[in-house]
């Protein structure tokens, strides 16, 4: 009888061990669902993806090396013009910017402008930068880069105040569709 009782007493402990490890490990996979699922892909970055012929795809803080040129955008949010006085966004339009960083990774100089950069939104409108300073800091600046040269600066853009699923993109040669896409 001993025997019978211990044994029936070792089943009920095993049978709720395993049923109390599998609830807790069910719960733990709901706590950390958000963690798990990955992010919603960027129609903005899939569009640029598709209408350009070479894109390299990157993320806010990546560095993405392209043909010597190395990009990195190292914020992104809203902004407002420096001079109010003179540069009014339309109640249509927000004032989004990056903060870029740029780096010749090649032999031979070349041009580097914030001209370079635009953003596109999920519909594939294209936005070209605003020429005038914002907020933030110094706008990325227009010069000749060296062999290991780095240039950083701020880059505004006037958008549809509709979207906000954007992208930024940096025209490494166009006329060969080469373009590094980060989606915002």
């Amino acid at each position: 009888m001993n025997t019978k009782t211990s044994t029936l007493f070792l089943g009920m402990l095993i049978s709720f061990s395993i049923f109390f490890s599998c609830s807790y490990e069910k719960e733990g996979e709901d706590e950390n669902e958000e963690e798990t699922k990955a992010p919603k892909p960027s129609m903005a970055v899939k569009n640029t993806e598709s209408y350009y012929n070479n894109v390299m795809k990157g993320s806010m803080n990546e560095t993405v090396v392209m043909d010597g040129k190395e990009v990195t955008i190292l914020e992104y949010g809203e902004a407002k013009p420096k001079n109010t006085d003179l540069f009014k966004v339309a109640p249509d339009k927000k004032l989004v910017y990056v903060k870029a960083s740029v780096t010749n990774t090649g032999i031979d100089p070349w041009q580097s402008s914030m001209v370079q950069f635009f953003l596109r939104d999920a519909s594939g409108k294209e936005y070209a930068p605003a020429l005038y300073e914002i907020d933030k800091g110094e706008n990325f600046p227009n010069t000749e880069l060296g062999m290991g040269a780095t240039s950083t600066g701020y880059i505004g853009f006037e958008v549809d105040a509709l979207y906000s699923d954007l992208a930024v993109a940096y025209a490494v040669d166009l006329s060969e569709g080469k373009v590094i896409v980060v989606g915002l």
